[in-house]
């Protein structure tokens, strides 16, 4: 498994953010695959920072969040959506291509470059902090407890992490990849021994298998109505493809 400077270099820093480059992208809001996952997203989101709020006795207003490990800003620009205002939402990234992508984006959300593991470019403490699809890419136990350590110590008392990651059986395997998730027992398990306290787990989309072919909602977001999938999802048997660990700082 490649360590997370080798992921981005690899694939993060060659990212094509031209018009063309965007139409090819699947996580792009333009595309099917891509809307879909968004929707998903964004109704977690205003879930965990509704939920955040109502636990801390914070209001809107004043309520701070960081996107960690940001990638092209999508979440943290949901993120300034659901709250009104980008005034409190920040995120670092430590591929300097996708950071200046997020800074063109909006240019009103302060986006750092920084590592996750031993750089975290903030001193202050924040009410939410997010981390989606970034500790997959940790390889080291010692760095993601390292990485964990810094999300708890810079979330504020009454503050939640909002954990969202690949579903796999376990994150160490031997063989070569430039992503690894983690079992739900893995994730709660790393959360927990940093200090953190589980809110609720939960997955999302879903892997299944029909006449021994195999399926994902994700990607049939190209082919059948949001309605449609929503039901597949509740009723065909087969495990979620993402896991989401909703955590507080007591």
């Amino acid at each position: 498994m490649k360590d997370y400077d080798e992921v981005v270099k690899s694939r993060y820093d060659r990212d094509d953010f031209s018009s063309s480059g965007i139409l090819r992208n699947q996580y792009s809001i333009i595309n099917n695959i891509g809307s879909r996952g968004f929707h998903k997203k964004f109704d977690v989101l205003r879930k965990f920072i509704k939920e955040i709020i109502v636990y801390s006795n914070k209001s809107f207003d004043g309520f701070s969040l960081c996107d960690c490990g940001c990638g092209t800003g999508s979440i943290s620009r949901m993120c300034a959506e659901i709250l009104g205002t980008p005034k409190n939402v920040c995120g670092f990234e430590f591929s300097q291509n996708r950071l200046n992508y997020c800074k063109s984006m909006n240019s009103n959300i302060d986006y750092r470059f920084g590592n996750i593991v031993n750089d975290f470019p903030f001193s202050n403490t924040f009410d939410a902090l997010l981390c989606f699809d970034v500790l997959s890419h940790i390889r080291k136990e010692s760095d993601i407890v390292a990485s964990l350590k810094n999300l708890y110590y810079h979330t504020n008392v009454g503050g939640g992490l909002l954990w969202f990651e690949i579903n796999a059986k376990t994150h160490f395997t031997n063989y070569e990849a430039d992503t690894q998730g983690y079992s739900p027992r893995e994730m709660n398990h790393f959360a927990e021994y940093v200090g953190f306290k589980l809110v609720k787990f939960y997955g999302m989309f879903k892997r299944f298998k029909i006449f021994n072919k195999d399926y994902q909602t994700y990607y049939l977001a190209n082919r059948f109505p949001a309605t449609v999938l929503e039901v597949i999802e509740k009723i065909i048997p087969g495990e979620h493809t993402t896991n989401i660990g909703f955590y507080i700082k007591q």
